[in-house]
Protein backbone atom coordinates (compact mmCIF):
# COMPACT_ATOMS: atom_id res chain seq x y z
CA UNK A 1 0.00 0.00 0.00
CA UNK A 2 1.45 3.34 -1.07
CA UNK A 3 1.15 6.14 1.50
CA UNK A 4 0.64 9.64 0.11
CA UNK A 5 3.52 11.78 1.27
CA UNK A 6 3.10 15.28 2.64
CA UNK A 7 5.00 18.53 2.35
CA UNK A 8 6.78 19.79 5.48
CA UNK A 9 6.19 23.56 5.51
CA UNK A 10 7.94 25.96 7.87
CA UNK A 11 4.93 27.97 8.95
CA UNK A 12 5.40 31.10 11.06
CA UNK A 13 2.07 32.79 10.48
CA UNK A 14 3.64 35.46 8.29
CA UNK A 15 2.39 36.45 4.84
CA UNK A 16 4.74 34.23 2.82
CA UNK A 17 4.24 30.94 4.67
CA UNK A 18 0.50 31.63 4.93
CA UNK A 19 0.38 32.16 1.17
CA UNK A 20 2.25 28.90 0.53
CA UNK A 21 -0.12 27.00 2.82
CA UNK A 22 -3.01 28.50 0.87
CA UNK A 23 -1.43 27.25 -2.38
CA UNK A 24 -0.96 23.78 -0.89
CA UNK A 25 -4.60 23.68 0.16
CA UNK A 26 -5.74 24.87 -3.25
CA UNK A 27 -3.71 22.03 -4.76
CA UNK A 28 -5.06 19.52 -2.21
CA UNK A 29 -1.50 18.90 -1.03
CA UNK A 30 -1.38 17.48 2.48
CA UNK A 31 1.02 19.46 4.62
CA UNK A 32 2.78 19.20 7.96
CA UNK A 33 3.29 22.61 9.56
CA UNK A 34 6.57 23.13 11.37
CA UNK A 35 7.05 26.07 13.71
CA UNK A 36 10.62 26.51 14.90
CA UNK A 37 11.33 27.83 18.37
CA UNK A 38 14.69 29.42 17.72
CA UNK A 39 14.81 31.65 20.81
CA UNK A 40 13.29 34.57 18.91
CA UNK A 41 11.65 35.98 22.02
CA UNK A 42 8.42 35.25 23.86
CA UNK A 43 6.62 38.31 22.52
CA UNK A 44 7.13 37.39 18.88
CA UNK A 45 6.40 33.73 19.52
CA UNK A 46 3.13 34.57 21.25
CA UNK A 47 2.02 36.93 18.48
CA UNK A 48 2.87 34.36 15.81
CA UNK A 49 1.05 31.62 17.70
CA UNK A 50 -2.12 33.74 17.83
CA UNK A 51 -1.79 34.49 14.10
CA UNK A 52 -1.32 30.82 13.18
CA UNK A 53 -4.32 29.78 15.25
CA UNK A 54 -6.58 32.33 13.56
CA UNK A 55 -5.26 31.51 10.09
CA UNK A 56 -5.85 27.77 10.48
CA UNK A 57 -9.30 28.38 11.91
CA UNK A 58 -10.19 30.55 8.92
CA UNK A 59 -8.82 28.05 6.40
CA UNK A 60 -10.82 25.28 8.01
CA UNK A 61 -14.05 27.28 7.96
CA UNK A 62 -13.59 28.66 4.43
CA UNK A 63 -12.03 25.65 2.71
CA UNK A 64 -12.85 22.73 5.04
CA UNK A 65 -9.13 22.06 5.03
CA UNK A 66 -8.42 20.67 8.51
CA UNK A 67 -7.80 17.21 7.04
CA UNK A 68 -4.96 18.61 4.91
CA UNK A 69 -2.57 19.68 7.66
CA UNK A 70 -0.95 18.46 10.83
CA UNK A 71 1.02 20.74 13.16
CA UNK A 72 4.54 19.86 14.24
CA UNK A 73 6.76 21.85 16.59
CA UNK A 74 10.42 21.68 17.43
CA UNK A 75 13.06 23.68 19.26
CA UNK A 76 16.45 24.36 17.78
CA UNK A 77 19.57 24.50 19.92
CA UNK A 78 20.87 27.43 17.86
CA UNK A 79 20.38 30.82 19.48
CA UNK A 80 19.81 33.70 17.07
CA UNK A 81 22.35 35.84 18.88
CA UNK A 82 25.05 33.27 18.08
CA UNK A 83 24.55 33.58 14.33
CA UNK A 84 27.63 34.92 12.49
CA UNK A 85 25.45 37.24 10.40
CA UNK A 86 22.56 39.32 11.72
CA UNK A 87 20.94 39.28 8.28
CA UNK A 88 20.83 35.48 8.24
CA UNK A 89 20.10 35.07 11.95
CA UNK A 90 17.14 32.72 11.47
CA UNK A 91 18.80 30.40 8.98
CA UNK A 92 20.74 28.14 11.41
CA UNK A 93 17.70 27.58 13.62
CA UNK A 94 15.24 26.58 10.91
CA UNK A 95 17.88 24.61 8.97
CA UNK A 96 18.72 22.34 11.89
CA UNK A 97 15.10 22.03 13.02
CA UNK A 98 13.87 21.15 9.51
CA UNK A 99 16.64 18.58 9.09
CA UNK A 100 15.59 16.99 12.37
CA UNK A 101 11.86 16.99 11.55
CA UNK A 102 12.04 15.75 7.94
CA UNK A 103 10.89 12.14 7.66
CA UNK A 104 11.55 10.30 4.37
CA UNK A 105 8.66 7.93 5.05
CA UNK A 106 6.21 10.82 5.47
CA UNK A 107 7.50 13.89 3.60
CA UNK A 108 7.96 14.53 -0.11
CA UNK A 109 9.73 17.88 0.39
CA UNK A 110 10.63 20.55 2.94
CA UNK A 111 9.23 23.97 1.95
CA UNK A 112 10.93 27.18 3.04
CA UNK A 113 9.22 30.42 2.01
CA UNK A 114 12.01 32.78 1.10
CA UNK A 115 10.95 35.10 -1.73
CA UNK A 116 12.71 37.13 -4.41
CA UNK A 117 14.38 40.12 -2.76
CA UNK A 118 15.11 38.43 0.57
CA UNK A 119 18.73 38.96 1.54
CA UNK A 120 19.44 35.24 1.76
CA UNK A 121 18.12 34.31 -1.69
CA UNK A 122 21.56 34.64 -3.25
CA UNK A 123 22.69 31.73 -1.09
CA UNK A 124 19.81 29.29 -1.53
CA UNK A 125 21.79 26.98 -3.82
CA UNK A 126 24.47 26.76 -1.14
CA UNK A 127 21.85 25.90 1.47
CA UNK A 128 20.53 23.11 -0.74
CA UNK A 129 24.10 21.84 -1.20
CA UNK A 130 24.64 21.84 2.58
CA UNK A 131 21.29 20.12 3.11
CA UNK A 132 22.10 17.37 0.63
CA UNK A 133 25.47 16.67 2.24
CA UNK A 134 24.30 16.82 5.85
CA UNK A 135 21.39 14.50 5.10
CA UNK A 136 23.76 11.62 4.45
CA UNK A 137 25.57 12.28 7.73
CA UNK A 138 22.68 12.82 10.16
CA UNK A 139 19.69 11.10 8.54
CA UNK A 140 18.76 7.69 7.21
CA UNK A 141 16.52 6.76 4.32
CA UNK A 142 15.79 8.48 1.04
CA UNK A 143 16.64 12.18 1.08
CA UNK A 144 13.76 14.63 1.49
CA UNK A 145 14.61 17.57 -0.81
CA UNK A 146 14.79 21.12 0.52
CA UNK A 147 12.74 23.45 -1.70
CA UNK A 148 12.06 27.18 -1.94
CA UNK A 149 8.76 27.33 -3.86
CA UNK A 150 8.44 31.12 -3.61
CA UNK A 151 12.00 32.05 -4.58
CA UNK A 152 10.83 33.76 -7.79
CA UNK A 153 7.83 35.51 -6.21
CA UNK A 154 7.88 39.18 -5.32
CA UNK A 155 6.07 40.40 -2.22
CA UNK A 156 3.73 42.55 -4.30
CA UNK A 157 2.70 39.45 -6.28
CA UNK A 158 1.91 37.62 -3.07
CA UNK A 159 -0.14 40.53 -1.76
CA UNK A 160 -2.02 40.57 -5.05
CA UNK A 161 -2.81 36.85 -4.95
CA UNK A 162 -3.36 36.04 -1.27
CA UNK A 163 -6.99 36.27 -0.10
CA UNK A 164 -7.53 39.47 1.85
CA UNK A 165 -8.87 37.67 4.90
CA UNK A 166 -5.65 35.63 5.18
CA UNK A 167 -3.51 38.72 4.67
CA UNK A 168 -5.56 40.40 7.40
CA UNK A 169 -4.53 37.76 9.95
CA UNK A 170 -0.86 37.26 9.05
CA UNK A 171 1.89 38.54 11.35
CA UNK A 172 5.09 40.34 10.37
CA UNK A 173 6.55 42.40 13.23
CA UNK A 174 9.97 41.43 14.59
CA UNK A 175 9.68 43.58 17.73
CA UNK A 176 6.08 43.43 18.98
CA UNK A 177 5.17 45.69 21.89
CA UNK A 178 3.35 44.66 25.03
CA UNK A 179 -0.07 46.30 25.36
CA UNK A 180 -1.92 44.03 27.79
CA UNK A 181 -5.41 42.65 27.43
CA UNK A 182 -7.98 44.60 25.45
CA UNK A 183 -11.56 43.45 24.79
CA UNK A 184 -11.34 45.00 21.32
CA UNK A 185 -8.17 43.12 20.29
CA UNK A 186 -9.52 39.56 20.53
CA UNK A 187 -7.18 38.74 23.38
CA UNK A 188 -4.01 39.99 21.66
CA UNK A 189 -1.37 41.07 24.18
CA UNK A 190 1.22 42.26 21.68
CA UNK A 191 0.91 44.67 18.76
CA UNK A 192 3.31 45.55 15.90
CA UNK A 193 5.92 48.22 16.61
CA UNK A 194 5.42 49.88 13.21
CA UNK A 195 9.13 50.73 12.95
CA UNK A 196 11.07 47.46 12.47
CA UNK A 197 12.17 46.33 9.00
CA UNK A 198 9.27 43.87 8.71
CA UNK A 199 6.65 46.51 9.58
CA UNK A 200 8.07 49.18 7.27
CA UNK A 201 8.49 46.68 4.42
CA UNK A 202 4.86 45.64 4.75
CA UNK A 203 3.70 49.25 4.50
CA UNK A 204 6.01 49.86 1.52
CA UNK A 205 4.63 46.85 -0.35
CA UNK A 206 1.07 47.92 0.41
CA UNK A 207 1.80 51.25 -1.27
CA UNK A 208 3.53 49.60 -4.24
CA UNK A 209 0.50 47.41 -4.79
CA UNK A 210 -1.72 50.48 -4.78
CA UNK A 211 0.48 52.29 -7.32
CA UNK A 212 1.35 49.41 -9.65
CA UNK A 213 -1.47 46.97 -9.04
CA UNK A 214 -4.31 49.46 -8.70
CA UNK A 215 -5.45 47.67 -5.58
CA UNK A 216 -5.51 48.98 -2.06
CA UNK A 217 -5.48 46.33 0.64
CA UNK A 218 -7.48 47.07 3.75
CA UNK A 219 -5.43 47.78 6.83
CA UNK A 220 -4.98 44.47 8.59
CA UNK A 221 -6.02 43.70 12.15
CA UNK A 222 -2.51 44.18 13.50
CA UNK A 223 -2.01 47.60 11.91
CA UNK A 224 -5.36 48.89 13.11
CA UNK A 225 -4.67 47.70 16.63
CA UNK A 226 -1.22 49.28 16.60
CA UNK A 227 -2.62 52.63 15.44
CA UNK A 228 -5.27 52.53 18.15
CA UNK A 229 -2.68 52.07 20.89
CA UNK A 230 -0.32 54.67 19.48
CA UNK A 231 -3.16 57.18 19.24
CA UNK A 232 -4.01 56.58 22.87
CA UNK A 233 -0.32 56.95 23.73
CA UNK A 234 -0.62 54.13 26.24
CA UNK A 235 2.30 53.31 28.50
CA UNK A 236 3.73 49.88 27.76
CA UNK A 237 5.13 48.17 30.89
CA UNK A 238 8.40 46.91 29.46
CA UNK A 239 9.21 44.89 32.56
CA UNK A 240 6.20 42.66 31.79
CA UNK A 241 6.86 42.37 28.07
CA UNK A 242 8.22 38.84 28.25
CA UNK A 243 6.02 37.62 31.06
Amino acid sequence: MTIEKRALLLFSGGVDSTYQLYLNIQGKKKTDLLYVDGNQGKRKMFAEEVARTKILRLLDSEYNASSLWCSVSTQSNVNFSESPSVGFAQAPAWFIAALEAANPERHSEVQICYIAGDQITGYLDRLIYAWDNLWGIFKQGEKVPLTFPLRLKMKTQIYREIPEDLYHLSWVCELPEYVGDDPHSEGIKYQPCGTCLACTTRELERRRLKVYGNRELPKDHWTLASERYHDKNLVRPVEKADA
